[in-house]
């Protein structure tokens, strides 16, 4: 059974991003695909950058748009596409060549489910020590996702809308991405999925590169937006912190409170673990756990 393609990209000031990713879907094993890019209001010079080549893709649409957020750009994508199956990437990431292949062909078997591929940092561009950390912890993470297919369960919790696959129909039988949101819609987008027993799949041969540099102090800022966003989210869904209650632990004791507090992000640890002397004092494994600890406690709150 044959089904027809639209990749939809969400686009915020990523003229420095959508290079990559329009280069990757070139060179994509099937081409019989639309692109869908949605900027989103960009005050950058990604107009520029889309016209400055001649892109080698089948079918490119661009949609200029007024600003709205991540989870409007993604609806607009979808109601823009022409075809059955959707697939959305995120601006900053670079699909494998058999990517869009491998969604295609699970999808063919499992037509009813999200179907969420892997974004993973490449190596070769983890070139700062805290990136370094970062691969070290994504990995360590991915350890229990060896498996080439499983299905997704509240226990197994895995899922990503940077790198998603969905027939329209079930897509917007979910209402799509909660345009309230500007963060953690695609959690909500899966957990409407568990709510109305529509499966989730992780497909780990659907790979894709991200890209996602941040400094030490942009990765916390980061993760407290998302710590914001949960408790939005929680407002708005209460009964999703009972059906997933592992992504609404916001507090601690006391006692441990008082202890994070000295571990807490700010300019004094910012010049340290920025110095040349951290690197030298300390081996990899304690440099890595000085991370740890310090994100733990700078976005947990009392």
């Amino acid at each position: 059974m044959d089904i027809s393609l639209s990749v939809i990209i969400p686009s915020y000031n990523g003229a420095h991003k959508l290079p990559n990713i329009l280069t990757a879907l070139e060179k994509q094993t099937i081409q019989d695909f639309e692109t869908v890019l949605v900027v989103d209001g960009s005050t950058d010079n990604t107009q520029e950058v889309l016209e400055s080549k001649r892109w080698q893709l089948q079918n490119l649409r661009v949609i200029y748009k007024e600003n709205g957020g991540r989870a409007v750009a993604r609806n607009t994508g979808a109601k823009e596409a022409k075809n059955e199956l959707l697939i959305f990437f995120d601006d900053d990431m670079r699909p494998w060549p058999e990517c869009i292949a491998m969604h295609l062909k699970y999808q063919q078997s499992y037509p009813q489910g999200l179907i969420a591929g892997p974004a993973t940092s490449d190596p070769q561009k983890m070139t700062t020590d805290f990136l370094q950390f970062k691969l070290w912890a994504e990995t360590k993470n991915n350890e229990r996702f060896q498996k080439d297919f499983i299905e997704v369960s509240l226990d197994n919790y895995v899922f990503t809308s940077a790198n998603l696959s969905v027939k329209r129909q079930v897509f917007w039988s979910l209402d799509g991405f909660d345009e309230r949101l500007n963060d953690s819609e695609d959690f909500v987008l899966s957990m409407q999925a568990f709510d109305q027993n529509i499966p989730i799949y992780f497909l780990n041969k659907a790979k894709a590169w991200h890209d996602e540099f941040a400094t030490f102090g942009r990765h916390i800022h980061r993760m407290n937006e998302y710590r914001r966003a949960k408790k939005q989210v929680l407002q708005m869904y209460p009964k999703f912190a009972e059906m997933h209650k592992a992504s609404f632990q916001f507090t601690v004791s006391p006692i441990k409170k008082v202890i994070l507090l000295f571990f807490r992000y700010n300019k004094i640890w910012a010049f340290f673990l920025n110095s040349i002397l951290f690197k030298k004092l300390f081996p990899v494994s304690v440099r890595f756990k000085f991370y740890d600890v310090i994100i733990f406690a700078s976005i947990t709150k009392s």
